[in-house]
């Protein structure tokens, strides 16, 4: 409290004094920290970073004294502040101080709605942004605790398993328990009692306190009523009952003779719901006599402190008075003893030193002028410069928000895209079964390939922007090289042909034909120089070739080389596009052509792989693209991948009773003749709503679901189904139906309880070994 103290003089600087405010806040003083919080904004400038500091204490002060609309009002203040400053930590507390204030004022969808700017989610947001994991799992179990008690139990099922990853990667283990237990809570608000008694397992081989293992135990009981288990249910009651009676007062002793109270009544027995009801009561009377007791200690405390306080602020003051006193005293003495010896001289000079008192005094008078002409000048300049900030910062906010207006456009043009190129692949591999003519078949081939050439381009756009944002990932997978180098050479054969080109490849044998990395990205990046050799020069010879560089036990270095016939002017230009920083822009496009994309994203792609790229142009003439990514050794294979021929498929989907969600008409005719091929049964719902009304009158062996549809999508859809009593129902393969090109549909189908995941556009072979995986 010395700092306190000391904060209060007006020497004292504002880090001080706002310590100060700090203090009297910890120690339960909230007028004196407010009124002192008050009297420093006073001082401040209002959108400083030093204001935010204060307006966050006052808000923590009013959500502490339940005035949540002055709460709201500070926090959204410092919220400001902070932006304004770009001091993302501070904003992130800032927003969960203002989530509570909404939570307190039943606001919950500004507190953890689906918004972005929902204050929880973006706090939460904010700290995993700065790798503060240690802020940000609170975060998540607050904003699972409130989702819960508005009844959103799946959304707060997701919060709690984020703040259990969360705690898992920071190694907290005494933490986990007790989020394990609400994640447990939110599953049986689902009626999910598989997931919440798998987890009641899981808490269950931890050492607990008693209170947590109480708690598992009346987990367990919930789930035993759930599923008619009567006695199973009793012992466990029982078993919870002895436990609490013997476990120390404490505030979670009533919450949890309610819940037996509450299971009680679930089973009509008034008789020990009443009783247990009293003991919740005696509980909470018990603890708030110790809470009061505890309070009166603190209270007592408080005044002493502040009493104490006061009486070392007396004796400062009466100190300062004291030397204040004694430097009057001396001063007067001098001033006395200097006046009398200059006293007779005093009347022969004073006419001379009042003419030398004006003249100092012109020359003060000028050099004031000076001052404020300068004055003026430097509050224009400042002017000036508050004007260059205020432009810069709406130049920034208006940047951010075209760049998320970019990404909410890729994602619909995505998945607008991928739908009718899904129709076509689909359709085309339709028409290919329905014996065409050889003219017509080769028409199709081009068909096909040229919708492949697409996919491959939207997927080039999509991972340009992820790069951008710096959200682009790599896998780390298990392949096979050489069937990979294989598939990109019949997959160009065709176009190198067409452009009177010849296409060759040529395999180092020393390289593994396993190797562990990215098998999409390695794809990218062949095909895009692949591609441009095709289209370079007509008529010419393009030769693939990879060596084995470097080797060790687990790691090593593999060079691809693309070699064409090229002209030297074609040369330069890859030359430059590809080792120089040249910005992809309309001009680019113009100028080099429409592959220029593909080029800059192979280029990217090798560079963040710790790869090198080099053009080379040898004794032949010939251009050489050479390009360096490193490798690791595969695991060896211990299972063999799942590959049906077509009498293995229909063996396994012959009279399966299949049932396809989906609202696109050509969707539907495709995926159901691939699969009515291999003799299953295909019944079709075109949303959500339908295929529920469908599910209650049928049985079925799988089903197929596309995401977005009208009326009820198909998350929505596969929720309600897992909640369905009947057993066999909710545990229906489903298999999820995406046109989303974004990683995180893939976890988000997972959570929501779907088996396996396809994404459009997809071939035949993909969806038919898909479903046939569901029936191994």
């Amino acid at each position: 409290m010395c700092a306190a103290l000391l904060a209060q003089k007006s020497n004292e600087t504002k880090d001080d004094k706002l310590q100060a405010a700090t203090e009297f806040f910890n120690a339960g003083d909230w007028e004196t920290a407010s009124e002192l919080a008050y009297s420093i904004l006073e001082t401040l400038d209002p959108k400083s970073e030093e204001a935010g500091d204060m307006y966050f204490l006052l808000a923590r002060i009013f959500n502490d004294k339940v005035e949540s609309t002055l709460a709201q009002e500070h926090a959204e203040k410092a919220e400001r502040c902070f932006k304004a400053v770009n001091q993302q930590s501070k904003r992130a507390e800032a927003l969960v101080e203002l989530g509570r204030s909404y939570t307190a004022q039943n606001k919950y969808g500004q507190a953890v709605g689906n918004t972005p700017d929902a204050a929880f989610p973006l706090a939460l947001q904010l700290f995993l942004q700065s790798n503060n994991l240690e802020k940000a799992a609170p975060v998540a179990v607050e904003t699972g605790d409130v989702r819960m008690n508005i009844g959103a139990s799946e959304e707060a099922a997701l919060s709690y398993t984020q703040a259990l990853d969360l705690l898992q990667q920071m190694q907290l283990n005494d933490q986990i328990p007790l989020v394990r237990a609400k994640l447990i809570d939110a599953f049986l608000d689902q009626g999910d009692d598989e997931s919440a008694q798998e987890l009641i397992e899981k808490n269950k081989r931890v050492s607990l306190d008693s209170a947590s293992i109480i708690l598992s135990l009346i987990q367990e009981a919930e789930i035993a009523a759930m599923n008619n288990q009567t006695a199973k249910k009793q012992a466990l009651i029982q078993q919870a009952e002895r436990t609490l009676v013997l476990l120390p007062i404490q505030k979670e002793k009533q919450a949890l003779w309610l819940r037996i109270s509450s299971l009680f009544q679930s089973e009509n027995d008034y008789k020990n719901a009443l009783r247990t009801q009293r003991l919740a009561q005696e509980s909470a009377q018990e603890y708030a006599a110790i809470e009061k007791k505890e309070t009166l200690l603190d209270i007592e405390g408080k005044y002493a402190a502040r009493f104490e306080l006061k009486e070392k602020e007396a004796a400062l003051n009466e100190s300062e008075l004291r030397e204040k006193t004694q430097r009057h005293r001396v001063w007067f003495l001098s001033l006395l003893s200097i006046l009398g010896v200059l006293f007779t001289g005093f009347i022969l000079f004073a006419l001379k030193r009042i003419r030398q008192s004006n003249v100092q005094l012109k020359k003060q008078q000028d050099q004031i002028q000076i001052q404020n002409t300068q004055l003026q000048e430097s509050n224009t300049e400042l002017d000036k410069l508050n004007k260059k900030i205020v432009e810069e910062m709406s130049a920034r906010e208006a940047i951010e928000s075209t760049s998320l207006g970019k990404d909410k456009f890729l994602a619909t043009m995505s998945h607008e895209m991928r739908t009718p190129m899904n129709a076509i692949v689909g359709l085309t591999h339709v028409l290919f079964q329905e014996n065409p003519r050889d003219d017509q078949k080769e028409h199709l081939r081009t068909i096909q390939f040229n919708a492949n050439t697409l996919s491959v381009l939207m997927n080039d756009v999509l991972d340009h922007s992820k790069i951008e944002a710096g959200k682009l990932s790599f896998n780390s997978l298990d392949f096979g090289l050489h069937h990979l180098l294989n598939d990109v050479y019949d997959a160009y054969k065709i176009e190198a042909k067409s452009n009177n080109s010849k296409l060759s490849l040529q395999i180092d044998g020393s390289i593994p034909k396993r190797i562990n990395g990215d098998p999409t990205r390695l794809n990218q990046i062949l095909s895009n120089f692949i591609s441009n050799s095709i289209q370079a020069e007509k008529s010419t010879s393009i030769d693939v070739t990879n060596a084995l560089v470097s080797n060790s036990d687990r790691e090593f270095e593999i060079e691809f080389s693309i070699l064409d016939n090229r002209s030297i002017e074609a040369h330069n230009t890859l030359k430059q596009l590809l080792e120089t920083d040249v910005q992809v822009n309309s001009d680019t496009y113009k100028n080099h052509g429409s592959d220029m994309l593909g080029l800059a994203l192979a280029k990217r792609l090798i560079e963040l792989k710790n790869g090198s790229l080099r053009i080379a142009r040898n004794t032949n003439n010939q251009t050489s693209i050479q390009f360096r990514l490193p490798f690791k050794a595969a695991q060896p294979e211990t299972v063999q991948v799942a590959h049906f021929d077509s009498q293995k498929l229909n063996h396994l989907l012959g009279g399966k009773k299949i049932l396809l969600v989906e609202d696109n008409t050509i969707n539907q005719i495709v995926v159901k003749k691939i699969l009515t091929e291999c003799d299953a049964t295909i019944t079709i719902a075109k949303d959500g709503l339908e295929a529920l009304e469908i599910i209650a009158h049928n049985n079925f062996d799988c089903i197929l679901m596309d995401i977005q549809m009208p009326n009820m999508d198909g998350y929505r859809a596969t929720a309600e189904i897992r909640r369905l009593h009947d057993k066999r129902k909710k545990s229906i393969p489903i298999i999820a139906l995406t046109a989303s090109a974004f990683v995180s549909e893939q976890e988000k189908a997972r959570l929501f309880g779907m088996n396996d995941h396809i994404a459009k556009p997809f071939s035949p072979e993909e969806l038919l070994e898909k479903v046939a995986n569901q029936f191994q």
